[in-house]
């Protein structure tokens, strides 16, 4: 009689315990439910923001916006709150989707532009507009190497006239940086020339010599010129230009 009671003691315990392990596991999965389903609203970046770019800037052109994330994949350090980001400027690059922490900005002070971006010796940065056919869709990153090429802005001739060639202006060049800005809808202008929503262009960042940049920049702010980049590598076969050595 006394093995007996024993043993149904061990019994009621035994499913005492495994009530209270499978109440626990519920528990844990629905508060884990909530988790992925509860949202809270964070300070998210829209559009990739290269380092030393101010807060309140990219604020100010939605680069960065409130967004509702599910509670679960909230990281440490992220707010909903700007005031601690006032007068900053991002550390490091910060990419779209990423949520914004107080860790990534600092003062101007704190951004070394030149050892960020480890420009080769002898040359100088310089960044450019480009759409994103322009630039090779999402295929041209840091590192990459690129031909130059320059067309007409305006193509006059008939529906059947291809207009004036594109030219090779530089065979190879390196890429140092890839970022992004949004124009707004007032800056923001269609081919019929009136404004259209707001749109996003790429900014590419070179390593150049002083003349290329001089003629870059200089082609970079004549509207009747289009700048395209084409994605290359060591293989590609690509002819200088005639004044490659200008």
């Amino acid at each position: 009689m006394g093995r007996r009671m024993v043993l149904l003691v061990v019994a009621v315990v035994m499913a005492v315990l495994g009530a209270g392990l499978v109440y626990a596991y519920a528990q844990g999965a629905e508060d884990r439910a909530a988790d992925d389903y509860d949202t809270v609203e964070v300070l998210v970046a829209r559009d990739e923001l290269a380092p030393g770019t101010d807060f309140r800037q990219a604020l100010d052109e939605q680069r960065i916006r409130l967004v509702e994330v599910p509670r679960g994949v909230l990281i440490d350090g992220s707010t909903a709150s700007n005031t601690q980001f006032e007068g900053r400027v991002s550390l490091t690059t910060i990419y779209p989707g990423e949520q914004i922490i107080a860790e990534k900005f600092g003062t101007s002070e704190d951004v070394d532009a030149v050892g960020l971006l480890s420009i080769p010796t002898g040359k100088l940065a310089v960044t450019v507009e480009l759409s994103d056919t322009g630039r090779v869709g999402s295929f041209t990153q840091p590192g990459s190497h690129v031909a130059v090429f320059v067309t007409s802005a305006t193509q006059p001739g008939g529906p059947d006239d291809l207009g004036e060639p594109a030219r090779l202006l530089y065979e190879d060049m390196q890429v140092l940086g890839v970022g992004s800005r949004t124009l707004p809808a007032t800056e923001a202008v269609g081919p019929d020339g009136l404004p259209i929503d707001e749109t996003s262009v790429t900014l590419l960042t070179l390593a150049v010599t002083q003349r290329e940049g001089e003629r870059l920049i200089a082609l970079q702010n004549n509207p009747e010129k289009i700048l395209a980049f084409a994605l290359r590598n060591d293989d590609s076969d690509v002819v200088p230009p005639p004044d490659a050595e200008d």
